[in-house]
């Protein structure tokens, strides 16, 4: 039997995870800058630096993307009323699975860090809390689409099966039914076919003492009868056979049948 379970974590999660910003130092490609910085744990870093990259474009003059993203001309409101450079880079640590990311705001010439003003530190914070929890939004609404394609899927499937597993009893029904008739239209036959060889015996001892053409023609039909009953039993016993194997086959295909659900 199989399960499938949707992340309804993917409903509140974003609301109840906790999302921490620290304050770090992260050596870009033109030098240590102290940073902002998120942990996202089993996250996919090009895939968030792609998402952090598109985000940017949307608030920036220019981004340009080499060894790390950089955002020159942005519009940080939290951070600066003036444009600001905004360096952003996702560092995948070796251990554990985790992606942290990184973000530096230059405003006016100067790195925002621990000593700066601290509605600047607040803002930078607050940018960076915003976007780490619309991209683990997103992230999530992903997965519980994927989830909810899968569960689909499956339903779609169960409900195959299912529909399968009641032609396969329908099919058992009919069969047991044709081999049970046919096992007593064989019992009949063969009572048929008996009665039928006495019949033969005492018409043969008629035609033995007098051949007329009446007895002759009567014992000609009493062995074509013969042969059409021994054919009649023997075909009836092949379907009650038949429908047994039949039955059988079915019995196996709603084994598989459950098995796979």
């Amino acid at each position: 039997m199989r399960y499938i379970t949707i992340p309804l974590l993917a409903l509140c999660l974003v609301g109840s995870a906790q999302t921490e910003i620290r304050q770090t130092t992260f050596a870009f490609s033109d030098g240590s800058r102290p940073t902002f910085v998120v942990d996202f744990p089993e996250a996919d870093a090009s895939q968030m630096e792609s998402w952090y990259k598109g985000e940017l474009k949307d608030i920036s003059q220019d981004v340009v993307n080499k060894k790390e993203t950089r955002a020159s001309g942005a519009r940080v409101p939290d951070v600066s009323p003036d444009t600001i450079t905004v360096l952003c880079k996702a560092e995948k640590l070796k251990k554990g699975g985790v992606v942290n990311l990184h973000m530096a705001f230059l405003v006016n010439g100067a790195w925002v860090g621990p000593t700066s003003d601290k509605a600047m530190i607040e803002g930078a914070k607050n940018f960076c809390y915003v976007k780490a929890v619309a991209y683990k939004k997103m992230v999530l609404e992903k997965q519980l689409a994927e989830a909810e394609r899968t569960l689909a899927r499956l339903q779609s499937e169960a409900a195959t099966m299912e529909k399968d597993k009641r032609r396969f009893e329908d099919g058992i029904e009919k069969n047991q039914e044709k081999g049970t008739e046919a096992g007593k239209d064989k019992v009949q036959a063969e009572a048929d076919l008996k009665t039928n060889e006495v019949a033969i015996d005492s018409k043969k001892a008629e035609v033995a003492t007098a051949p007329t053409p009446e007895n002759t023609e009567a014992l000609q039909k009493l062995l074509k009868d013969a042969d059409k009953l021994k054919d009649r039993v023997e075909r009836l016993g092949n379907q009650a056979v038949d429908a047994g194997k039949k039955v059988d086959e079915l019995h196996e295909s709603i084994r598989k049948n459950l098995a796979d659900q």
